[in-house]
């Protein structure tokens, strides 16, 4: 038993958040500016890895048979979350296989000639780039040019699994054991928000629905399991860089780390900051454990990586992300009613905190996330779809995650605390359950079930209205495969009415005119 495998999953971490920035870098910028910056970045990963000291021993044998139920469950939920097509795709997969068959079909950058949109769209008529998270497509997409749609898929299936089974890892190894405990609480964390929907929408509607909102369209990432299948481009790389940094990153790689995080997902960049914050205030002003002065304190945070990297990973993606049509809806405080938050907020994470509250009412990381999740809602970015305080929780839910199975993997003989957690997490699991079994559901039916799965799935998926009215002949949608959200096709089609969302004016866009090759 060595090091040696802790070592590999580092070398692996590090190299599935660098690898998708540098695909950008050489795909969508001018050679000259390509070429520097990605020595840089080249250079920042060698020196990253170089730093990485502190390897633990893992012994995979001794915990063999725990390590194959885990890649069999991941395996299973990755498959069932409409992930490379290849079970029931939720709403959102219409805009998700559109900008992966865009990535493959256009020239990088890709530019688009928007026409044909209604409602005096101002960038109707207009040449626009591009302008989304889209660094989670770009290696499944780059095996796509080469080899084709099918292969795209399967590989953007297999880049999930690697990303879930890298968090798993990570999240057993800040507790050092392998625990199927772990992997049920990440699958299954959530809140109790489901069950405001149940009192506020008939009981079919939640149960058949992909995604209910309400409290005055409150809301915050309510499950792993929710996020991961609604946006898995936003959850993969952000909770793994949360899981590194739980797991005491050196800090001469943190900000390096860090700044990734801001391509794949913005909103959690943000929501990460405040914990970034307090990690280094902690270290650099009240870490008794280090005897260094201040000024060497200061100086632990700087390197290449961190700096000279880092500030050039955050600019580049600033640049790009600028244009977007989207960003200018920005509100401060969402109208709600008194009622509805505090329904809302006692049913998001408000009882969880008062069960975990005795354990850690002394732990910053309790009362930031306490802070951020209280105040989020909020918050409103690209009304009316709230995502800022959607996406930008994500950081603190996975937090709220590791101290609930810190609680339960570290227990100390404290039944009643545990069984309130427990419980809590076991109905909140229910709701959880309803994305994952609405999936298999759909999915077996429509495999064992055909004929009579695929009428109900056409009329349900039909949200844009581009497929033909089947009116006397409803068997028309036997030769189609209904799991798949795929009508859009481009992100470029008139009917897309979140068009804006996902690109930008060339025209106004600093990195289309000076950066963009």
């Amino acid at each position: 038993m060595n090091t040696r495998a802790d070592k590999i999953m580092h070398y692996a971490a590090y190299i599935y958040i660098v690898l998708p920035f540098l695909i950008f870098v050489i795909g969508w910028m001018r050679w000259y500016y390509a070429l520097a910056l990605s020595t840089i970045i080249i250079i920042s990963f060698i020196l990253s890895i170089k730093n990485i000291n502190q390897f633990i021993k893992i012994d995979f044998n001794k915990n063999k048979n725990k390590l194959i139920i885990a890649l069999s469950a991941i395996l299973l939920w990755v498959f069932f979350s409409g992930i490379g097509g290849y079970s029931y795709q939720n709403e959102d997969h219409h805009y998700r296989n559109a900008i992966l068959r865009d990535l493959i079909t256009y020239d990088w950058p890709v530019v688009y000639h928007v026409e044909g949109l209604k409602n005096g769209n101002i960038i109707d008529g207009q040449s626009c780039l591009m302008v989304y998270y889209l660094g989670y497509w770009l290696p499944a997409a780059l095996i796509g040019k080469v080899f084709g749609w099918v292969a795209a898929n399967f590989f953007l299936y297999i880049w999930s699994v690697s990303g879930v089974l890298l968090i798993y890892y990570f999240f057993c190894r800040k507790f050092n054991k392998f625990s199927l405990k772990l992997l049920w609480i990440f699958i299954f964390f959530g809140n109790l928000y489901y069950i405001g929907c149940f009192f506020h929408f008939p009981f079919r509607t939640v149960l058949e629905k992909d995604y209910v909102l309400w409290a005055d369209g409150l809301t915050i990432s309510s499950s792993t399991t929710g996020t991961f299948y609604w946006v898995f481009n936003q959850f993969v790389p952000p909770v793994l860089i949360i899981l590194l940094i739980l797991n005491n990153i050196h800090k001469k790689n943190i900000l390096f780390i860090y700044s990734f995080c801001f391509f794949f997902g913005p909103l959690s960049f943000i929501g990460l900051f405040p914990y970034i914050l307090y990690i280094m205030i902690q270290n650099i002003f009240f870490n008794t454990e280090n005897k260094d002065n201040l000024l060497n304190k200061i100086l632990n945070y700087i390197s290449f990586q961190n700096i000279i990297a880092g500030l050039l990973i955050v600019s580049i993606t600033f640049f790009y992300f600028s244009s977007n049509s989207a960003v200018s809806h920005i509100s401060i405080f969402q109208p709600t009613s008194i009622e509805s938050y505090l329904i809302f907020t006692l049913l998001s994470y408000s009882l969880l905190f008062a069960f975990l509250y005795k354990k850690y009412k002394t732990e910053p990381l309790f009362y930031i996330s306490f802070i951020i999740l209280t105040f989020l809602p909020f918050l409103e970015i690209n009304k009316p779809y709230n995502d800022f305080s959607a996406r930008g929780s994500i950081p603190s839910m996975i937090i709220l995650m590791y101290l609930t199975g810190k609680m339960i993997i570290e227990n100390n003989g404290k039944y009643r605390k545990l069984y309130l957690v427990s419980t809590y997490l076991i109905i909140a699991a229910i709701g959880t359950g309803l994305q994952i079994s609405r999936s298999v559901l759909f999915t077996t039916g429509n495999y064992f079930f055909h004929d009579k799965a695929s009428i109900y799935l056409y009329g349900r998926n039909n949200i844009f209205g581009l497929r033909e009215n089947l009116g006397k002949n409803p068997n028309a949608s036997k030769n189609r495969n209904n799991l798949i959200q795929d009508d859009l096709k481009t992100l470029n089609n008139p009917n897309n009415f979140a068009i804006n969302n996902f690109m930008g004016l060339t025209s106004k866009s600093i990195f289309y005119k000076y950066l963009a090759k």
